[in-house]
């Protein structure tokens, strides 16, 4: 039985990654398949962003894990999943398609984490595109802001409509 619940709880700890989304495709339609967006925890992040920006789509990068104790203790290396959401975004700005990258995860300093890193390991000059994440206070990353900007990048810091 605790073998079973184990692994329940890994796979529960898989649902991340790269994901296009479109907004236009509803939710409730059955030949949609499932994104990144669909998963509870980050759910309000893509609503705020979409909200915010009125893209039509686009390339959402992290991980819809509510970390928990359990999953905490089975994957104490957090960061694990932070390289491997960096490496992808890193991917996302150097790629030639300008489609707009948006960081979500159930924690802010993980989606900050994320994006210095990614802007820090991206090699320039990069394609000018859009880059949002949700946060609770925009004001307090005036040096992000700046940071994407001399990269050539608009990044969109989107207050969280949820605390």
């Amino acid at each position: 039985m605790a073998y079973r619940f184990l692994c329940m709880a890994l796979a529960s700890a898989v649902l991340a990654g790269c994901q296009t989304v479109a907004p236009t495709s509803g939710a409730n339609s059955p030949h949609r398949p499932m994104t990144l967006c669909d998963a509870p925890a980050v759910r309000s992040q893509c609503v705020d962003v979409l909200a915010a920006t009125h893209w039509t789509s686009a390339v959402m990068v992290g991980n819809a894990v509510e970390v928990n104790p359990l999953i905490e203790a089975l994957m104490p290396a957090a960061a694990a999943g932070s390289s491997a959401d960096t490496e992808m975004a890193v991917r996302v700005l150097e790629s030639p398609a300008r489609d707009p990258l948006v960081i979500v995860d159930h924690s802010e300093k993980f989606r900050v984490a994320v994006l210095r890193a990614a802007l820090a390991k991206a090699k320039t000059p990069l394609v000018p595109r859009d880059v949002a994440i949700v946060v609770k206070d925009p004001k307090q990353f005036v040096d992000l802001q700046q940071q994407a900007t001399a990269l050539g990048l608009h990044l969109w810091l989107v207050a969280a409509s949820r605390p």
